[in-house]
């Protein structure tokens, strides 16, 4: 594995953790060829509200996906009072051109770039699938046309039509700035367009933290805009439960039907690839 860290910021306050699969010297065995030439790579914003990311929103995706034989990196974007947009936007931005930019050295498929976050991670993901194409945004970062468009979207429980937390149960997490100045750029289920990448959405109806109907919301979106859209809703699953297994959510209630939203997931990124 190829595991470094990507600083974009001088300070290091935002950074992305690589996950790339190797590709080794011995590229046959037996009957042909054993590992592809490239493989897709999913970059994953873990979630926090703005106000941190939680770690088990980060590599333990990750280590999931690589089973799965994709490449994966995690980025930790702009939080706290740094989280007031376009910060976070330009954060993916950058890290999407960097896997484009970079997709030969580390065999990714430029072709194949999907971005996929958890509650805030997931409405970051769906910022970046609604305004990649934002006026002015890939020239101020000296980014190509569409260099920083996402080829699909992973959305975990995020808010997309509305951010409303005043039903969370953990009140005293940091909240970032963005939240409380409610940023129009947050309410993405009303800026899809026919231009918006196909979407993989999952939620619970149990979530204490995030109103299934902003599921619901984007998901219809992207049908009246012709957008490819797969949607999951499990009947039970509190906010937060990431892998829903005893990985990322030990001990805690649990159903053994969320944590199939991975290989789900992994025979949509199949098909949309044809990886």
């Amino acid at each position: 594995m190829i595991h470094e860290r990507i600083n974009f910021t001088e300070d290091g306050r935002v950074y992305m953790n690589t996950y790339f699969l190797d590709y080794y010297p011995q590229k046959y065995y037996k009957n042909g060829a054993w590992q592809p030439e490239k493989r897709p790579v999913f970059l994953i914003l873990p979630g926090g509200g703005y106000g941190f990311q939680s770690d088990r929103e980060g590599e333990p995706i990750a280590m999931a996906f690589n089973a799965q034989g994709i490449h994966c990196a995690v980025l930790y974007y702009s939080v706290m009072e740094y989280s007031r947009m376009p910060n976070p936007l330009e954060d993916v931005s950058k890290a999407i051109w960097y896997l484009r930019e970079h997709s030969k050295e580390y065999h990714i498929d430029p072709n194949a770039v999907i971005v996929g976050g958890f509650s805030a991670g997931g409405s970051l993901s769906s910022v970046v699938g609604t305004q990649w194409n934002t006026p002015g945004l890939a020239e101020r970062l000296n980014i190509p046309a569409r260099g920083n468009r996402p080829d699909a979207l992973m959305l975990a429980y995020a808010p997309t039509y509305f951010l409303d937390i005043t039903n969370s149960e953990i009140t005293d997490e940091p909240r970032g700035i963005v939240l409380s100045e409610k940023a129009g750029e947050l309410n993405t289920a009303s800026r899809v367009t026919s231009d918006t990448p196909p979407a993989f959405i999952w939620q619970t109806s149990q979530d204490q933290i995030i109103d299934p109907h902003n599921a619901l919301a984007y998901a219809d979106a992207c049908y009246r805009n012709h957008v490819e859209c797969e949607l999951h809703v499990f009947q039970y699953g509190l906010h937060g439960t990431a892998l829903a297994n005893d990985v990322t959510d030990y001990k805690a209630p649990k159903d053994i039907n969320v944590e199939t939203w991975v290989p789900m997931f992994m025979n949509w990124i199949r098909k949309q690839f044809h990886y």
